[in-house]
């Protein structure tokens, strides 16, 4: 049985009201529009007081259990299904997602109620932001205005669920750090009212994400883990065009955020495009400036129709193939397809897949490291086993040097000879493979070959003493 970790973990507050009428239907536990309007029929039947476990929730679990994701499209969503052990797995399952055990418990039993609330809660629904981007809107909502009712409704549900909150993503709709509302609530977090918690993710346009704005809101911003900035150009004169006045604002507090990350005070750094016909073109400076401040992901976004914005459909939709400038725009991702923190939800599969991958690099990452585990008790046999899972998932170059390194313990020095090759095709100029090929060669008793690889190892690093000593006894 294969899941998506969402429905058994997550709420995500939005305000499709055309799609649903009634108040409580804007909680969703994913992406709106990710959803058919079959769900949204059921969605009107919930109520405020249950909409955790109510008629869609289990409606919605119940035929994930039996394999059917008839409620989804799951062409627009991209998110990859989980076994039940690895959305057990804190290593594995996405840090926005985790699953409380008692819930996990309920998933072995296909059981559609939840006993633990929501662990993951993503508020959209305040609209209050300094900026009037054509791609979102055609005003200024500011802080004189009145909050909405969904608004409200969905900062007092945080309160209403705090005890079993452990992630809290702020805000897709408008600026946390310009909306009073979401000021308020950020610098009011904290593990006495909120014992569970233990990341906040930031949505941001960056103009006010400063050092100075970080510490007013103290103790709530010491939990901020990931940082997502919706940026749309890297150039001053596109900016204007797309966003604003800020760019030199942004600029500096990019950087800022870049060195919060170089130094692991953030552990996700990630650019958001909307790409527009006005935008496109600016790909290349928004990858560089990625580059240069540590930025691990950047994600392309298709733009989609919007009754707020500026803009019209038709003239900015350079994804659609109709549009004149659509084979520019897609020659300009191909030539990017293979750019490691470029991603995309546009038709790209080299890209799409990334995501995927991500979750196998996960699941790669755990076997190494129990790999490690069995390496240092000398368990070799052990280690052998888990640094092969790890190799199927995701092959890294030094997955194969420490399973080189196994089998060259237990005297397998075949398999030892041909697996430190193999990390040598993937990392050139690979000190550590060239001297185990060196060792190895002198335990086969072939001290020609064991003085090749050691001369290609003493050229990278001549004054390594380990090195030097076994040369002068190679053929000892």
């Amino acid at each position: 049985m294969k899941l998506c970790p969402y429905p058994f973990s997550r709420l995500q507050t939005s305000n499709f009201t055309d799609r649903f009428d009634n108040l409580f239907g804007t909680f969703l536990p994913c992406v709106p529009s990710w959803f058919k309007d079959e769900y949204f029929k059921l969605k009107k039947e919930d109520k405020l007081d249950d909409i955790w476990n109510g008629v869609a929730a289990q409606e919605l679990r119940k035929r994930m259990y039996e394999g059917d994701f008839s409620f989804c499209d799951r062409k627009a969503c991209q998110i990859p299904l989980f076994s039940i052990d690895e959305l057990a797995d804190p290593d594995i399952v996405f840090k926005e997602t985790p699953i409380p055990p008692e819930n996990i418990e309920a998933i072995k039993n296909k059981n559609p109620i939840m006993p633990s609330g929501p662990s993951s809660l993503y508020l959209t629904s305040d609209f209050t932001c300094n900026l009037n981007c054509p791609i979102c809107r055609n005003k200024i909502i500011t802080n004189e205005a009145k909050p909405t009712d969904s608004a409200l409704e969905e900062f007092d549900y945080v309160f209403s669920v705090k005890d079993s909150l452990e992630v809290i993503k702020l805000a897709n709709g408008g600026e946390v750090f310009y909306s009073k509302l979401q000021r308020k609530l950020l610098k009011s977090l904290n593990n006495d009212d909120f014992p569970k918690l233990r990341r906040v993710h930031i949505v941001s346009n960056g103009t006010m994400f400063n050092k100075k704005n970080y510490d007013l809101l103290h103790p709530g911003t010491k939990f901020i883990r990931d940082v997502n900035i919706s940026l749309d150009a890297a150039t001053k004169e596109i900016y204007e065009i797309v966003r604003g006045p800020n760019f030199d604002d942004v600029i500096k507090n990019v950087k800022w955020l870049g060195e919060m990350r170089k130094s692991n005070n953030i552990e996700f750094y990630s650019f958001h495009i909307i790409i527009v016909k006005d935008n496109f073109r600016d790909i290349p400076n928004i990858i560089n400036l990625a580059k240069e401040n540590n930025v691990d992901r950047v994600l392309l976004q298709p733009f989609l129709a919007n009754p707020y914005g500026q803009y019209n459909t038709e003239e900015q939709s350079v994804h659609f193939t109709s549009h004149p400038d659509h084979k520019e725009f897609m020659d300009l991702l191909f030539k990017y397809k293979d750019e490691p923190i470029l991603y995309s939800y546009f038709d790209i599969p080299e890209m799409n897949e990334k995501i995927n991958k991500d979750v196998l690099i996960s699941k790669a990452q755990k076997n190494y490291k129990i790999a490690n585990k069995f390496f240092t008790n000398k368990q070799f046999k052990e280690s052998i086993n888990y640094y092969l899972d790890a190799i199927n998932q995701c092959p890294e170059y030094y997955f194969y040097f420490e399973l080189a390194e196994s089998y060259r313990e237990i005297n397998d020095l075949e398999n030892a000879i041909m697996n430190y090759k193999l990390a040598i095709k993937l990392k050139e100029n690979y000190f550590d493979a060239f001297f185990g090929l060196s060792i190895t060669f002198k335990l086969k008793g072939l001290p020609e070959e064991a003085s090749i690889w050691a001369q290609k190892a003493i050229s990278l690093e001549p004054n390594n003493q380990d090195l030097i000593s076994f040369i002068q006894n190679i053929k000892h």
